[in-house]
């Protein structure tokens, strides 16, 4: 009796290896798929190569400091590689122009670009929490972003996060003001915005990795 106990734990031990193994093959698809997806725009080339990458490196230490468990920061990670998935249909002219010099119908045109990528994303049941993350990547701490003026806690952490990375990178290549900032420059600019744009505890989370 005993030997066939034994056996049948060595034949369950190796069943649950070959699908770990499986699992983790899925798993590692998936991703490989997301980069793809995410590089998009990225292929448009100009100020964008590499943003998505970078900021979904940052997002990801950012959120284990905070102490986000596996699930919720691999929602951040992904959301961060298909954050600017919806500009996937802006001209070239609009996406290698700094923010703060866009015009106000290109303006309108760039704050709809989470709920366009929200559109893209949905029917990807897998993708549902990165999803939630890009549509309020617009919202403000303070509760004066968009589309639905959130604030505070009701703001997903995750996108509270992504907001903050996205917007880092973006000042030091130089996407987001007139000019690329260095990382002083950028961290009192977060300072400056710390409690208005950003999550004081996020902001926190960066300077801290």
């Amino acid at each position: 009796l005993e030997s066939l106990v034994a056996q049948r734990i060595t034949e369950l031990t190796v069943a649950n290896d070959a699908l770990q193994k499986a699992h983790e093959q899925l798993k590692s698809n998936f991703i490989t798929s997301i980069k793809v997806f995410s590089a998009l725009v990225e292929l448009r080339g100009g100020k964008l190569a590499g943003h998505s990458r970078r900021v979904a490196d940052l997002a990801r230490r950012m959120a284990t400091k905070l102490g986000l468990d596996s699930r919720h920061t691999h929602d951040v990670f992904v959301a961060a590689l298909l954050h600017e998935i919806g500009k996937v249909g802006f001209g070239d002219d609009m996406l290698n122009t700094a923010i703060v010099n866009l015009t106000p119908r290109q303006l309108d045109l760039y704050r709809r670009h989470p709920a366009r990528a929200e559109q893209l994303l949905t029917p990807l049941p897998d993708l549902k929490g990165s999803t939630e993350l890009i549509a309020a990547q617009f919202e403000r701490f303070d509760g004066t972003g968009h589309p639905r003026r959130l604030a505070h806690d009701a703001i997903p952490l995750g996108a509270r996060i992504l907001v903050l990375a996205s917007d880092y990178d973006n000042m030091l290549s130089g996407t987001l003001a007139k000019r690329e900032l260095g990382e002083p420059e950028a961290r009192a600019l977060v300072e400056k915005n710390r409690g208005k744009r950003y999550d004081p505890k996020v902001v926190d989370a960066l300077l801290a990795v």
